[in-house]
């Protein structure tokens, strides 16, 4: 029986000391294609980074700097790939409708990945890296569904009357009708009771996406103010009335930045020396 996978670096260094041929990696989980190894850091194990490798793909980076692994499904969308990737850390990987996505357990973010990215999971939120070597992660958006988008009609006025799809703006801002269900839990519980709500729409997601898919997402966010607007014939008249007036007119769809601009930059580990001037 191998040992199981490691969850941080010190954890993976522990492990890898036990290996009984260094070079050939150690076996993980009892399986010869899933496999602790050294990517670099032979000749200073301070500085070592360690890798789970599933077949050749290297799926969890282990450095030093960052306590938390770095996960990729290294082009891969096969079960046993998103098996062995979500043993590696708090939120789990799926597909759904030909999509992937991760989510972080308890907290019903959703976001759509690329099989091909690297990824971390860290502060109760997802990061992106160009690579395994990356030292800037930037900080990506969670995504909702969206209803399709059917354009303006000629005999209905969306501000007035607005269904699920409809979109305005005002200013800078841009709003979208989407449907309550497709909120997850925490959202639900702020807005009316209704079957529709008000979002702040960023941009519908193009990240990650395939192509033929069906299913359209969105980076929304709930705003105070507007996502608690009560769609009451009445209530609603006067307010989109007063939206109106300040500006607000049906809008298109946009492409979306999967980031929000926030990045988290690491330095090289450098082992400090100590009070003899011995590192």
């Amino acid at each position: 029986m191998g040992a199981s996978v490691p969850h941080n670096w010190l954890d993976a260094a522990e492990k890898f000391s036990n290996a009984r041929f260094p070079e050939r990696g150690r076996p993980l989980e009892g399986s010869k294609n899933l496999r602790l190894v050294m990517l670099d850091g032979h000749f200073n194990e301070a500085k070592a980074v360690y890798a789970v490798r599933f077949h050749s793909s290297y799926i969890g980076i282990f450095r030093r700097e960052i306590m938390s692994p770095i996960w990729s499904m290294c082009g891969w969308d096969s079960v046993t790939t998103k098996r062995h990737v979500n043993d590696l850390h708090d939120a789990f990987v799926y597909s759904r409708n030909d999509v992937l996505f991760s989510s972080r357990w308890g907290t019903g973010d959703e976001y759509i990945i690329d099989s091909g990215k690297y990824y971390l999971t860290s502060d109760e939120r997802q990061w992106e890296l160009d690579g395994p070597y990356d030292m800037t992660a930037r900080e990506m958006r969670p995504v909702l569904q969206v209803p399709t988008y059917r354009g303006v009609p000629k005999s209905r006025d969306t501000m007035l009357n607005p269904k699920a799809g409809d979109m305005f703006s005002i200013g800078d801002a841009t709003y979208v009708w989407t449907r309550k269900r497709w909120l997850n839990r925490a959202l639900q519980q702020q807005t009316p009771e209704q079957d529709i709500v008000l979002m702040r729409y960023h941009g519908k997601c193009t990240h990650g996406m395939a192509s033929w898919s069906n299913e359209q997402y969105a980076y929304l966010s709930f705003e105070a103010g507007m996502s608690d607007l009560p769609l009451d014939n009445i209530l609603w008249l006067a307010t989109a009335t007063k939206l109106i007036d300040r500006g607000a007119k049906p809008a298109k769809p946009f492409d979306g930045n999967p980031h929000t601009g926030k990045t988290m930059h690491f330095k090289p580990y450098e082992p400090q020396e100590d009070t003899d001037g011995q590192s």
